[in-house]
């Protein structure tokens, strides 16, 4: 598994030491290793190989090269990381020390919010892609309700930004904004692929029902 790291992460990293937040740092990036071994857990059992991990302000984002797995599977897939996340933040409670389970409990409560949001490339979107899937079953017009989602995801960061005034939520804002704008401008190009590979799953199907 490669793994790289992303400008935004130590954009997010430096904002931390420069408010003196050192403790803070430390059981941040804890936290979110937790998430992606969550994550590998889940990849791990259902044999699925991690082809890449990108370390970014928003966390790891797993390239999963994704065989032989059903919706329910790769949902499971991943929520894995957020799984992770309310299993810590449950356990928070029995932290002796008031600020370390204070901490403990607000990491993992952002973290929770933050990954379920439908804004590539986060989790939630793609739990949300594999939901349309199996509701809608047409790639083009999902990549256009996926795209209107995030979207009004997006627009509501904005409002959150704006009352909150933090800057690490500026980097946090800006680094989605730009994938998403660069994701969605090849939503055709995704929709073709998703056509093409569920028309090579359905036939594979078909064949091995003729065969049986």
């Amino acid at each position: 598994m490669k793994i790289s790291i992303h400008y935004s992460f130590w954009l997010l990293v430096i904002v931390f030491l420069f408010s003196g937040l050192f403790r803070e740092l430390f059981l941040f990036l804890a936290v979110l290793g937790l998430h992606e071994a969550g994550h590998l857990l889940a990849c791990f059992l259902f044999k699925q190989k991690v082809k890449k991990l990108n370390v970014t302000a928003v966390g790891g984002l797993m390239e999963v090269d994704i065989k032989n797995l059903g919706a329910l599977k790769e949902l499971i897939l991943y929520l894995s990381g957020v799984a992770a996340n309310v299993l810590i933040l449950f356990l928070s409670r029995y932290a002796g020390d008031h600020y370390l389970k204070s901490l403990l409990y607000k990491f993992n409560f952002l973290i929770i919010i933050f990954n379920i949001l439908p804004v590539f490339p986060l989790d939630g979107y793609k739990a949300t892609e594999v939901l349309l899937a199996q509701i809608i079953n047409k790639p083009f017009t999902e990549q256009k309700a996926l795209f209107f989602i995030s979207n009004l995801a997006l627009a509501g960061l904005i409002y959150f930004f704006l009352k909150s005034k933090s800057f690490a939520f500026l980097v946090l804002f800006i680094y989605l904004f730009y994938r998403n704008i660069t994701h969605h401008a090849r939503n055709r190009q995704i929709a073709l692929k998703k056509l093409v590979c569920r028309y090579q799953k359905n036939r594979i199907l078909m064949e091995k029902g003729n065969f049986g």
